[in-house]
């Protein structure tokens, strides 16, 4: 076990020791109010702190009051020493248009915030006095800024008195003039930072219905207030720009920050930077600005550095989102009941990051794709983790800092920490398939290597492989990858993976297995769905032609759907009565999976033969796809009342039937004929098409062991291994013919395992 121990409470700004510089940052990360020259008693300029930190950007007010004192007289001295500054340390600037001076304020407003004089001119007439001086800040800098927010925090009277109508016209004015100066600027509209969203609201309706279109390319929101609030609200935002019709553009968090003058404020502020930094970036925002880099006269100490340029602990939290939080290409959030949990996948490495929401530490479990991680804690302090049975077991420290100041954590969560592995996909991983869709209660994915060599596997949910795993199995071994932490919880559909060698894999439930269907060309699904799911599992850049059959003894429906590589696509059935008695084939001219909404067991190619081992109680439904009547014989084998019957089943019709509690049912048909368990089956029922010599299973859940069946006229002599943890028990066993038998595999309970079967024979096997 391996811990990850807060740092102390007591540390104050200078008493750090930052990280060495961060290389290498994408431009996601950037700081407020990068002040120009050198620190008092430092070296290094403000600059050069704020890029080693990670910062490529700074936001910076070029504000109106200050630029034009007075009508005509101008004066940039103070802005050109910020942005000289700036550019010299690689950083980009962004520059806030604010503050109408008294001279050119409307009547009845106040300096600083008020409506300015002749907004509603025209944008060429010198009497706009706004337009004026947007005109003479942007040509000023031309080249040099390449983002203009217009005001800051315009829903909050304190920043602006004027009316949302009001402010759309200033930002319409601003938008004109930037874009005429220089096309190649972005136009950014104001931070906003009320969370009821009126004011935002009726701004983004106004930008929606304007003739010559959106005023803005970037929107912008501020985060103060409780850390998880910021997924939410921007969460939030998003879904207004998408109702507008103005989802395309960027979200940027342009203020973020939380003050080191309040109790226990530098840990508080140091976890809180680096956790509303996770929060933004998963809710989708693409730049993230905290506030401030260093101190202001206030007294407030929102700093990341101190007045003298004296590092706090949000300095290091801050370089250490920089430094291993760039260039990734997707982000999960999936909490659980005690933790925060967030996947980054970067190009060839997954970064895990947990902390606590209490006072309480909790204990951690990670399942490792490799068999090595590296933990980051919030100060930067680096340990090899080695785990046990593919395991990770941590302590993730409770937020000690908030006893008596927020016990819940609803402000701040605990110290972050990070979990880090290599993701690189082996360059022999053979072609992709795909698994069975997952619900919502099979979280996890059980991978079993059976064979005597150590394999690769990589599993990604269908459409993306950058959220990936690539998961390193030992001979004889079983791994489990948390699917939430794959493509998060709310995902359900299946999920893609290649290996260098044979493996078997299930997706895991609480309650049991859930057995693996790869792609194939047909499919059946022996009741009609209200919805069928249909998704291009080629592993390839193949096109796929699919046809949809919809029977109930005759045909209801057929469709035609082209589905591109990867592509999915949904059918809807026809409605009718008589579902029970229904059926749906798909034939296509490339792998597809299929599966239904609500959920129904997809079952692919007719077979002549079929078997259920241990059906127990689940009836199972018989189809004739074909275009003449199949004449069926069944034998069930330890009923207690039957030994077997005849059918004849027409064309295009189905059959239910009842398995008479046999310890299994073998089914033969003159016709290639589909067979499902009917309802919700067992997760032993063990239906088969087809039988083979070698057999491998994952074993989770509740599954004890694995029931054999041997259909042949002769005995079928078994060489069975179990993996139990990371040790594997072997042992013989006979099946007689006709007969069912079973090999325990007990296990530790939190402990998934395996099972390989190899046999003289063909034989059937399930997990029971």
């Amino acid at each position: 076990m391996m811990a990850v121990v807060a740092t102390s409470q007591l540390a104050q700004a200078g008493s750090v020791q930052p990280l060495p510089p961060v290389t290498g940052a994408d431009n996601r990360l950037g700081l407020d109010d990068i002040l120009p020259g050198t620190p008092p008693g430092q070296s290094a300029t403000w600059a050069g702190l704020a890029a080693a930190a990670g910062a490529r950007v700074n936001r910076w007010e070029f504000r109106w009051d200050r630029i034009e004192p007075s009508a005509g007289i101008w004066s940039f001295a103070a802005d050109d020493a910020a942005v000289a500054a700036s550019q010299a340390a690689g950083i980009g600037v962004e520059g806030i248009l604010i503050g109408t001076p008294g001279w050119a304020v409307a009547r009845g407003q106040k300096p600083g915030n008020g409506v300015p004089k002749g907004l509603y001119r025209p944008v060429a007439d010198p009497r706009n006095l706004w337009a004026t001086y947007v005109r003479q800040t942007v040509l000023h800098y031309r080249g040099l800024v390449r983002w203009w927010e217009v005001w800051n925090e315009p829903d909050l009277s304190f920043f602006w008195s004027g009316t949302p109508a009001e402010y759309s016209r200033l930002l319409g004015v601003a938008e004109r003039v930037i874009r005429s100066l220089d096309p190649t600027a972005h136009v950014v509209l104001a931070g906003m930072v009320v969370p009821d969203l009126a004011f935002v609201s009726s701004v983004l309706s106004r930008v929606a219905a304007s003739p010559t279109g959106p005023a803005f390319d970037i929107a912008a929101w501020h985060a103060y207030g409780d850390a998880a609030q910021v997924y939410t609200n921007l969460l939030r935002f998003r879904a207004l720009l998408n109702a507008d019709g103005l989802g395309s553009k960027q979200i940027w968090v342009t203020e973020d920050g939380f003050p080191a003058s309040n109790p226990n404020g530098e840990p508080r502020q140091a976890a809180y930077v680096l956790q509303t930094i996770v929060y933004a970036l998963a809710a989708g925002a693409s730049r993230i600005l905290v506030y401030r880099a260093s101190d202001d006269p206030s007294g407030k100490e929102w700093g990341l550095l101190s007045a003298s340029g004296a590092p706090r602990m949000g300095y290091v939290a801050f370089q250490i989102a920089a430094r291993y939080l760039s260039h990734v290409a997707a982000i999960v959030r999936a909490p659980s009941p005690n933790l925060e949990r967030f996947t980054f996948y970067r190009r060839d490495q997954r970064v895990t990051v947990f902390w606590t929401r209490g006072v309480q530490d909790h204990q951690v479990t990670l399942q490792a794709a490799q068999p090595l991680a590296r933990l980051v804690d919030w100060t930067g302090q680096t340990s090899a983790a080695i785990p046990a049975g593919g395991r990770l077991r941590l302590m993730a420290p409770g937020a000690a800092y908030n006893a008596g100041i927020d016990a819940s954590g609803k402000v701040v969560g605990g110290p972050p920490t990070l979990e880090i592995e290599n993701n690189t996909p082996p360059a022999d991983l053979g072609p992709a398939v795909i698994s069975a869709p997952v619900t919502g209660a099979q979280r996890k994915m059980v991978l079993f290597n059976p064979s005597s060599q150590p394999e690769s596997v990589q599993v990604a949910p269908a459409g993306t492989t950058a959220e990936r795993i690539v998961v390193q199995l030992p001979a004889d071994s079983v791994r489990s990858v948390d699917l939430d932490l794959l493509a998060g919880p709310d995902f359900s559909g299946p999920y893609v993976f290649a290996s260098t060698g044979p493996l078997a894999e299930q997706a895991l439930s609480e309650s049991g297995d859930s057995a693996a269907v790869a792609p194939t060309t047909q499919w059946y699904l022996p009741a009609a769905p209200a919805r069928l799911a249909l998704m291009n599992g080629s592993g390839s850049v193949a096109t796929a032609t699919v046809t949809v059959f919809g029977w109930r003894g005759h045909i209801l429906a057929r469709s035609a759907i082209v589905l591109g590589p990867h592509a999915s696509a949904g059918w809807d059935a026809p409605p009718g009565p008589g579902v029970r008695r229904s059926a749906v084939t798909v034939t296509a001219t490339a792998p597809v999976a299929v599966w239904a909404q609500p959920a129904v067991s997809a079952v692919p190619a007719p077979s002549t033969s079929w078997f259920a081992v241990r059906p127990a109680e689940s009836d199972l439904t018989l189809f004739n796809p074909g275009t003449a009547p199949a004449a069926v014989d069944v034998h069930y084998i330890g009923a207690p009342a039957v030994s077997g019957e005849q059918l004849r089943l027409p064309a295009h019709h189905s059959y239910l039937l009842p398995t008479e509690a046999a310890q299994a049912v073998s089914i033969v048909s003159s016709q290639p004929l589909t067979a499902a368990t009917a309802g919700t089956p067992s997760a032993s029922a063990g239906l088969s098409s087809q039988t083979t010599i070698d057999v491998s299973l994952a074993l989770a859940g509740e599954s004890t062991g694995v029931a054999v069946y041997n259909p042949a006229d002769r005995p079928a002599h078994v060489s069975v291994s179990i993996v139990i943890g990371d040790h594997v028990r072997q042992s013989q066993l006979t099946v007689d013919p006709g007969q069912v038998s079973s090999v325990p595999a007990r296990r530790p309970a939190s402990a998934p395992s395996g099972v390989s079967l190899q046999s003289d024979t063909p034989i059937v096997a399930s997990a029971e």
